[in-house]
């Protein structure tokens, strides 16, 4: 069934309250690419430089590079990628939000 869509969240880094992640979107659509630059863009305008605050932590989300397109075996398929940052800090008792 198409569009198909992955999402993977994964730890790159991490030290004393700061954690970095790397959000990779993945999606696929047969022919055209509409409902999948759809997504896409709707991915885009949500997240990029998205950040969210409040007593426990702090979270920003930035887009990295450009949006990608991705060979496929299958002439009939296309492949997309985006790459967001996602930086987690945990905040301290006595920090004011």
């Amino acid at each position: 069934m198409f569009p198909y869509f992955v999402y993977e969240l994964r730890e790159v880094d991490a030290e004393q309250g700061h954690s970095r992640f790397v959000l990779e979107c993945n999606g696929w659509d047969k022919l055209s690419p509409a409902a999948l630059n759809d997504v896409f863009d709707a991915l885009e305008a949500l997240l990029d430089e998205y950040g969210y605050i409040d007593n426990r932590f702090r979270l920003n989300v930035y887009k990295q590079g450009i949006r990608q397109e991705v060979p496929d075996p299958d002439k009939n398929i296309r492949h997309h990628r985006i790459l967001f940052e996602v930086r987690l800090t945990r905040r301290n008792k006595n920090e004011n939000v």
